[in-house]
Protein backbone atom coordinates (compact mmCIF):
# COMPACT_ATOMS: atom_id res chain seq x y z
CA UNK A 1 0.00 0.00 0.00
CA UNK A 2 1.03 3.74 -0.73
CA UNK A 3 2.00 5.67 2.05
CA UNK A 4 -0.34 8.53 3.33
CA UNK A 5 1.87 10.85 4.84
CA UNK A 6 2.21 13.35 1.59
CA UNK A 7 -1.35 13.48 1.70
CA UNK A 8 -1.32 13.64 5.67
CA UNK A 9 0.66 16.45 5.27
CA UNK A 10 -0.72 18.05 2.42
CA UNK A 11 -4.05 18.05 4.97
CA UNK A 12 -2.34 19.35 7.64
CA UNK A 13 -0.96 22.07 5.57
CA UNK A 14 -4.22 22.95 3.83
CA UNK A 15 -6.04 23.22 7.20
CA UNK A 16 -3.35 25.33 9.15
CA UNK A 17 -5.27 28.92 8.53
CA UNK A 18 -8.50 27.35 10.16
CA UNK A 19 -7.17 27.82 13.56
CA UNK A 20 -7.11 31.74 12.99
CA UNK A 21 -9.98 32.18 10.66
CA UNK A 22 -12.40 30.03 12.80
CA UNK A 23 -10.86 30.50 16.46
CA UNK A 24 -14.27 30.27 17.53
CA UNK A 25 -15.45 27.14 16.67
CA UNK A 26 -11.89 25.19 17.49
CA UNK A 27 -11.97 27.11 21.41
CA UNK A 28 -15.40 24.69 21.55
CA UNK A 29 -13.91 21.67 19.50
CA UNK A 30 -10.84 21.60 21.65
CA UNK A 31 -13.21 20.95 25.18
CA UNK A 32 -14.48 17.40 25.24
CA UNK A 33 -18.51 17.95 24.21
CA UNK A 34 -20.69 15.07 24.50
CA UNK A 35 -23.06 14.72 21.08
CA UNK A 36 -20.49 16.57 19.35
CA UNK A 37 -17.78 14.93 16.64
CA UNK A 38 -15.03 16.09 14.04
CA UNK A 39 -14.58 14.85 10.82
CA UNK A 40 -11.36 16.57 8.58
CA UNK A 41 -11.47 15.56 5.08
CA UNK A 42 -8.60 15.85 2.34
CA UNK A 43 -8.66 15.40 -1.12
CA UNK A 44 -5.26 15.21 -3.30
CA UNK A 45 -5.49 13.66 -6.97
CA UNK A 46 -7.10 10.35 -6.54
CA UNK A 47 -7.14 9.91 -2.85
CA UNK A 48 -9.55 10.98 -0.41
CA UNK A 49 -8.67 11.05 3.49
CA UNK A 50 -11.06 10.89 6.46
CA UNK A 51 -10.03 11.68 10.17
CA UNK A 52 -13.04 11.57 12.67
CA UNK A 53 -12.55 11.92 16.50
CA UNK A 54 -14.95 11.20 18.93
CA UNK A 55 -15.58 11.26 22.46
CA UNK A 56 -15.83 7.37 23.89
CA UNK A 57 -19.27 8.57 25.18
CA UNK A 58 -21.25 8.92 21.82
CA UNK A 59 -19.18 5.28 20.85
CA UNK A 60 -19.67 3.43 23.75
CA UNK A 61 -22.30 5.12 26.23
CA UNK A 62 -19.06 5.39 28.59
CA UNK A 63 -15.67 7.39 28.89
CA UNK A 64 -13.70 5.07 31.83
CA UNK A 65 -11.62 2.36 30.29
CA UNK A 66 -13.56 -0.79 29.71
CA UNK A 67 -13.67 -2.94 32.91
CA UNK A 68 -16.25 -5.45 32.38
CA UNK A 69 -16.49 -8.59 30.13
CA UNK A 70 -19.47 -6.77 28.38
CA UNK A 71 -17.52 -3.27 28.32
CA UNK A 72 -14.25 -5.13 26.82
CA UNK A 73 -17.19 -6.37 24.19
CA UNK A 74 -18.74 -3.39 23.62
CA UNK A 75 -15.69 -1.30 22.97
CA UNK A 76 -14.29 -4.13 20.66
CA UNK A 77 -18.15 -3.68 18.68
CA UNK A 78 -17.51 -0.26 18.56
CA UNK A 79 -13.78 -0.30 17.04
CA UNK A 80 -15.00 -2.89 14.17
CA UNK A 81 -17.83 -0.65 13.32
CA UNK A 82 -15.60 2.12 13.31
CA UNK A 83 -13.38 0.17 11.00
CA UNK A 84 -16.59 -0.46 8.47
CA UNK A 85 -16.21 2.60 6.54
CA UNK A 86 -18.67 1.35 3.75
CA UNK A 87 -21.76 1.64 6.90
CA UNK A 88 -20.95 5.20 7.82
CA UNK A 89 -19.78 7.17 4.66
CA UNK A 90 -21.79 7.11 1.40
CA UNK A 91 -19.80 8.19 -1.67
CA UNK A 92 -21.34 8.81 -5.38
CA UNK A 93 -20.50 5.85 -7.75
CA UNK A 94 -19.19 7.37 -10.11
CA UNK A 95 -15.98 8.52 -8.29
CA UNK A 96 -15.07 4.85 -8.50
CA UNK A 97 -14.00 5.01 -4.43
CA UNK A 98 -12.46 1.94 -2.67
CA UNK A 99 -11.24 2.11 0.56
CA UNK A 100 -7.28 1.27 1.15
CA UNK A 101 -7.30 1.33 4.91
CA UNK A 102 -8.96 1.67 7.73
CA UNK A 103 -7.35 2.82 11.52
CA UNK A 104 -9.06 3.06 14.42
CA UNK A 105 -7.34 3.52 18.29
CA UNK A 106 -9.29 4.64 21.37
CA UNK A 107 -7.41 6.48 23.85
CA UNK A 108 -7.37 8.26 26.80
CA UNK A 109 -6.19 11.38 28.08
CA UNK A 110 -7.40 14.50 29.83
CA UNK A 111 -9.60 16.83 28.38
CA UNK A 112 -11.34 20.36 29.22
CA UNK A 113 -14.65 18.82 29.46
CA UNK A 114 -17.92 20.86 28.46
CA UNK A 115 -19.28 21.87 31.91
CA UNK A 116 -15.73 23.22 32.85
CA UNK A 117 -12.52 21.77 34.15
CA UNK A 118 -10.03 18.71 33.04
CA UNK A 119 -11.02 15.08 33.68
CA UNK A 120 -9.88 12.10 32.15
CA UNK A 121 -11.84 10.79 29.13
CA UNK A 122 -11.61 8.26 26.42
CA UNK A 123 -11.66 9.26 22.37
CA UNK A 124 -11.82 7.70 19.58
CA UNK A 125 -9.73 8.18 16.58
CA UNK A 126 -9.69 6.87 12.93
CA UNK A 127 -8.56 7.60 9.96
CA UNK A 128 -10.24 5.93 6.70
CA UNK A 129 -7.92 5.88 2.97
CA UNK A 130 -9.93 6.01 0.09
CA UNK A 131 -8.39 5.79 -3.94
CA UNK A 132 -10.90 7.31 -5.91
CA UNK A 133 -10.79 6.16 -9.83
CA UNK A 134 -13.48 8.12 -11.16
CA UNK A 135 -12.21 10.79 -10.14
CA UNK A 136 -13.11 13.26 -6.48
CA UNK A 137 -16.04 12.57 -5.10
CA UNK A 138 -18.31 15.71 -5.77
CA UNK A 139 -20.31 15.18 -2.10
CA UNK A 140 -19.78 12.63 0.77
CA UNK A 141 -23.16 11.32 2.99
CA UNK A 142 -22.21 11.05 6.54
CA UNK A 143 -24.13 8.24 8.35
CA UNK A 144 -22.53 8.40 11.67
CA UNK A 145 -25.65 9.91 13.40
CA UNK A 146 -27.73 6.30 12.64
CA UNK A 147 -24.91 3.78 13.57
CA UNK A 148 -23.93 6.31 17.32
CA UNK A 149 -27.58 7.80 18.14
CA UNK A 150 -25.95 9.78 20.73
CA UNK A 151 -23.87 11.66 18.30
CA UNK A 152 -26.06 14.95 17.08
CA UNK A 153 -23.37 17.55 15.58
CA UNK A 154 -20.43 16.68 13.40
CA UNK A 155 -17.75 19.79 12.24
CA UNK A 156 -16.41 19.15 9.26
CA UNK A 157 -13.82 20.22 7.61
CA UNK A 158 -12.32 19.79 4.21
CA UNK A 159 -9.15 20.71 1.76
CA UNK A 160 -9.19 19.34 -1.53
CA UNK A 161 -8.61 20.99 -5.19
CA UNK A 162 -11.67 23.88 -5.15
CA UNK A 163 -10.13 24.79 -1.80
CA UNK A 164 -11.22 24.77 2.06
CA UNK A 165 -14.90 24.00 3.74
CA UNK A 166 -16.60 23.97 6.87
CA UNK A 167 -19.69 22.67 7.77
CA UNK A 168 -21.80 21.65 10.72
CA UNK A 169 -23.55 18.71 9.89
CA UNK A 170 -26.44 16.87 12.04
CA UNK A 171 -28.98 13.97 11.43
CA UNK A 172 -30.78 16.09 9.46
CA UNK A 173 -28.14 17.65 7.46
CA UNK A 174 -25.54 14.78 7.16
CA UNK A 175 -23.84 15.24 3.42
CA UNK A 176 -21.33 17.93 2.47
CA UNK A 177 -20.63 18.92 -0.76
CA UNK A 178 -17.26 19.72 -2.34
Amino acid sequence: MRSQRPLFLFLVLCLSPYPVLMADEHRQLASHVHGEARLDIGIEGQDLVLELESPAMDILGFEHEPASEAEHKKAHEAEEQLRSADALFTLPENAQCKLTAAEVKAGGGTHEHEKGGEEGHRDFDAQYAFRCAGGVPGWIEVRLFDAFPSLHRLHVQLAGPKGQKSAVLSVGSNRIEF
